[in-house]
């Protein structure tokens, strides 16, 4: 009987401790969708990116997850699921895309494409190749700061 009461209580936990901690993930989110939707969903880089061997169904749990606004029961699963896809979605870019970010984005000094190509595209391609490993540095750290903060509510 002891262990009956013992288990109903431990699956019947609160979704957070405290209205802060519900705010931190809530910001977290935030944060994650704004880095993701400015330097990673944008429509020409998404082009570079859906030629990586990404799962289509990634970038679908990552854009419901970044979907959330508030923190209810039921966004448990999709805050662990939103975590384990933007690592594996990290993980690609990292291993497929930065090692041959210039030539992937067509800025390369050795690539035919650039001289095609507008000369105003050109530098905002350049600028992004520069910017990706920080901007993939930093949505890491996001997610590292939500999943810590995550777990830490529980």
């Amino acid at each position: 009987m002891e262990s009956a009461r013992t288990a109903e209580v431990s699956t019947s936990r609160p979704l957070f401790a405290t209205p802060s901690r519900r705010n931190e993930i809530v910001s977290l989110v935030h944060q994650i969708r704004d880095t993701f939707e400015q330097h990673f969903d944008r429509s020409w880089l998404a082009v570079v990116i859906d030629d990586l061997p990404i799962d289509r169904r990634t970038i679908r749990e990552i854009r419901g997850f970044l979907a959330l606004f508030d923190l209810t029961p039921e966004s448990e699963q999709r805050i662990e699921s939103g975590i384990e896809e933007l690592r594996r979605y990290i993980w690609t870019l990292k291993r497929h895309l930065l090692p041959n970010v210039k030539e992937l984005l067509g800025v390369s000094p050795l690539s035919s494409a650039r001289l095609t190509m507008d000369k105003s595209l050109y530098v905002l391609r350049r600028l992004t190749a520069h910017a990706l490993p920080y901007n993939l540095a930093r949505l890491e750290r996001l997610v590292d700061a939500l999943d810590s903060r995550f777990k830490a509510a529980w």
